[in-house]
């Protein structure tokens, strides 16, 4: 962190304390939850009594994952491009071990090691991955990949503008407001059907097995 470009800034909601450290565009590069301890630490290193603090970036909000309770800090109107999962006690790190855990054992097809676990806990904490009966839904800034831990023949991928910064949060408006549910979240052609209905734009990208089922339909 450069410290000419990193402020200390409070949520005046729940008045805890962050570490921002910003780009030259002004953009979140790196953020850290601020403990008492660490900005006690803070004090002594600098050798002051106080540190200047300014309020949370209005341009940022934090969600907190319902399992782990952990803080997850996106930019507003532009969830889908990353987050910063903000991890502040010993016990939310227990929870966040619990959860990949429940991925390795859930989808052992899919997920084959503690590191590929540990990934797909993060990416749910950060609000990009969503656990269904069968497999993995992954949203990213460009697309939705969903993964069939039983059948890969059930796989789909699903490609959308990047300048898109609003299709994230339509994503999960289908989710959260009852569009798509359950187990529909495994059927692409419920996604397409509701992208449709919302003139969002898409791309369907077929899978390996998609595109062999096809050569053998042509010979």
């Amino acid at each position: 962190m450069n410290p000419d470009t990193t402020t200390l800034q409070t949520d005046t909601n729940t008045n805890k304390n962050y570490i921002v450290f910003q780009n030259v565009f002004g953009e979140p590069e790196n953020v850290m939850y601020a403990d008492n301890e660490l900005v006690g630490a803070l004090k002594q290193f600098l050798n002051t009594d106080s540190i200047p603090t300014t309020s949370l970036n209005e341009n940022y909000v934090i969600d907190i994952n319902k399992f782990t309770g952990i803080e997850s800090l996106k930019v507003k109107g532009n969830e889908g491009a990353g987050s910063w999962n903000l991890i502040c006690n010993q016990e939310q790190k227990e929870k966040l071990q619990e959860l990949a855990n429940l991925y390795k054992e859930k989808y052992p097809n899919l997920v084959k090691t503690d590191g590929m676990a540990m990934g797909f806990a993060d990416a749910e904490v950060a609000g990009q991955a969503v656990r269904t009966e069968n497999g993995i839904m992954l949203i990213a800034c460009n697309g939705l990949n969903y993964m069939d831990n039983v059948d890969p023949s059930k796989s789909w991928h699903i490609m959308y503008s990047i300048n898109d910064t609003d299709m994230y949060k339509k994503i999960m408006n289908a989710m959260t407001e009852g569009y798509i549910i359950g187990k529909d979240i495994e059927n692409v052609s419920k996604w397409e059907k509701y992208f449709e209905e919302k003139e969002l734009s898409y791309e369907r990208i077929l899978s390996d097995e998609e595109l062999e089922l096809l050569q053998m339909n042509k010979i």
